[in-house]
């Protein structure tokens, strides 16, 4: 994982910006600019064209444009609203956690939840719109495989990101 320190940050774009060759996915950014900027925040394998991430945590993550605030945390989540102009941007406000659970069909479920919730004290409740329960999302992934599922994650993030860079 890549952890920033005094606005030495690493991102994955791609050839959007020159690109380190000890690191061939990673853009180093010093500070804000036209791809946006990222401080004090850890990420490992986020791809986006633009981002605005401070505080926060972003693992396994694809978007056009990601604004993440403090303490916010976005895992395992593909925000595929590329074909829509007015919701293009993925953004997760101070101490949301959104984590995206897929099936084996390729299909996410996308949770929320937020730091200042408990989720043992709400594992039986459907809470902040999401589909099911804590325990029902529990309950219907006991039999998921994970070698499968790491495949057909890597796969939507690839495709999602042709889509957004091969228009």
């Amino acid at each position: 994982m890549l952890a920033s320190k005094n606005l030495m940050n690493a991102i994955c774009f791609d050839n959007y910006a020159a690109v380190n060759s000890a690191y061939p996915h990673h853009v180093y950014l010093t500070d804000r600019n036209e791809l946006g900027f990222i401080r004090n925040s850890t990420l490992s394998n986020v791809r986006c064209k633009y981002i605005e991430a401070e505080n926060c945590v972003l693992i396994n993550v694809t978007a056009e444009r990601i604004i993440a605030k403090s303490g916010s945390i976005i895992y395992n989540y593909i925000h595929d609203d590329h074909e829509s102009k007015d919701k293009v941007i993925l953004e997760a406000k101070e101490k949301d956690v959104i984590v995206g659970i897929f099936d084996e069909e390729g299909r996410q479920l996308v949770v929320r939840s937020h730091l200042d919730i408990d989720g043992g004290k709400v594992w039986d409740d459907t809470i902040l719109g999401n589909q099911d329960s804590f325990a029902a999302i529990h309950s219907n992934n006991m039999q998921a495989c994970p070698t499968a599922l790491q495949q057909i994650i890597g796969d939507a993030h690839d495709t999602l990101w042709t889509a957004l860079t091969n228009p």
